[in-house]
């Protein structure tokens, strides 16, 4: 029979358990904070575009809803959410171009009571131009939630 030498084995699984332990330390634990970071981006994306999108889509560029939160809120939300100079910048534009529009629009006697054919066009060409740059901000939305 043969004697186990008990140091040099002991020393090999102390140094195991040691290199084991740096493996965890060094690069498995940024591996799960970079999962969970990726998680928690994609839930609050999901969250605050939703919302977005909803605003957008359901309520219309000229009459958003005055829930508890504001559509600036929103917004300002999604901008520090979104890295896509081209959504972020269809997102900058978004409320100013939306306040003018309804600021305008405001200014105007309603639609139907309207004499003027040039003003009934103008509100449709307002409307439609939010509209699409609406439909611009909905779809980087969803590719930046997708993708």
């Amino acid at each position: 029979m043969t004697s186990i030498d008990w140091i040099p084995l002991l020393g090999a699984v102390g140094v195991g358990a040691i290199a084991t332990k740096l493996l965890d330390v060094v690069w498995l634990q940024r591996v799960i904070h970079n999962s969970e970071r990726r998680r928690w981006l994609r839930e609050a994306r999901y969250s605050v575009f939703g919302k977005l999108t909803r605003e957008i889509i359901v309520y219309g560029p000229l009459h958003y809803s005055t829930g508890s939160t504001s559509l600036e809120e929103i917004i300002a939300d999604a901008i520090l959410l979104v890295d896509e100079p081209t959504l972020l910048s269809n997102l900058e534009r978004y409320v100013p171009t939306l306040e003018d529009t309804q600021r305008r629009l405001s200014e105007l006697p309603p639609l139907a009571a309207m004499s003027s054919e040039d003003a009934k066009i103008e509100g449709r060409r307002r409307d439609a131009e939010m509209r699409e740059l609406g439909e611009k901000v909905v779809q980087g939305l969803r590719a930046s939630v997708i993708g």
